[in-house]
Parts: structure tokens; sequence; C-alpha cells
């Protein structure tokens, strides 16, 4: 197994069945689209306005059953997050750039009624530490967390981490 697919495995293990999943920062959606077979619906996201196709093209590999579960918003994570993407979400992926989330994501993901878990894969640590207060002071806690070397002889780790709710956390359940 790749680096990489060790994260989308463990990025998996997150994902309860029939769950309604958002994915912010989400490229082409290498991430959400690994994820299908799990989720009731996905809505992938990220604000280069190229990613679409490429995200359409792989989609059309997979069955039907599939891609009709799968939409995708071309927009920054800020303006999806902010036009309501995430009210009905209850569980949202993102991998953001090495600068982290915008403060009005982590706004939206704390006031997110249905919201109740966080996967965060992270290219950048200090940042990642930053939004990982930013979180906990709206009510998520960090149930797990773990590094992943994509670049071996780097000095660069990958951070996976994952956030629920506080009064949803059932510590010890995974």
């Amino acid at each position: 197994t790749t680096a990489f697919g060790k994260i989308l495995t463990e990025v998996r293990r997150w994902i309860e069945p029939g769950s309604r999943v958002v994915e912010l920062y989400g490229g082409v959606g290498t991430i959400g689209l690994h994820l299908l077979d799990l989720s009731k619906s996905l809505l992938c996201s990220d604000e280069n306005p190229h990613n679409r196709a490429c995200f359409n093209k792989s989609l059309k590999t997979l069955p039907r059953s599939l891609q009709a579960k799968a939409t995708y918003a071309t927009g920054s994570a800020e303006t999806i997050a902010m036009g309501g993407a995430l009210n009905d979400a209850e569980i949202c992926i993102v991998d953001p750039p090495r600068k982290g989330m915008e403060p009005a994501v982590v706004e939206c993901m704390g006031s997110s009624p249905s919201l109740r878990r966080i996967v965060y894969v992270s290219c950048g640590f200090k940042a990642f530490q930053r939004d990982c207060a930013a979180l906990q002071a709206k009510g998520f806690l960090v149930v797990h967390g773990e590094g992943h070397l994509l670049f071996p002889g780097s000095n660069h780790i990958e951070t996976v981490a994952v956030f629920e709710r506080v009064e949803t956390v059932s510590i010890g359940a995974r």
C-alpha cells in the first residue's frame, strides 16, 4: 500500500455508512471519490475551476449508483461553507493548503447543526495546530491523530486528525 493509500484507508475508517459528507479543499476529489461507497451523499468542492472537469471524468468511471451520490461545487472553502454546505453535513473532510483553514470555515463548522465529525488531513503542521485550537474552541475534540510520511528523506509529515463534536464523543469507540 502506498503512503497516500494508508491515508485513504484511515479516512475511510472514520466515515460512518450512510453519512452526508462534505469535502472542502477537495481538489479533484481524490479523497472524496474514495468514500462514495460509504456515504449517502458527497459534496466535493475546490476553488480551482479546472478541477471540476477532472472530478467529473473520474466520477464517470464509477458505477451509476455511486455517481448519483456525488456533486461538485467550484468555490473557495469559505464561500462554500458560508453558503450553507455544512448545514446538513454529518461529516466534513478537509485537506487545506499549508496555510490551513480560513477562520470563517471554522465558524461555519462550529455553527452547523448536524456536523458531528471532521476528518482533517494536514500538510502544514503549524496551521494545523492553530486550526486544532480553533476547532476545540468551537466544541470539537481530537479523538484520533497520526502522522504519515509521504516523502521519505524529508522532514515533511502529513497529519490525519479526527475531531468529534463534544456531545457526540464516545471515547474508545474506534
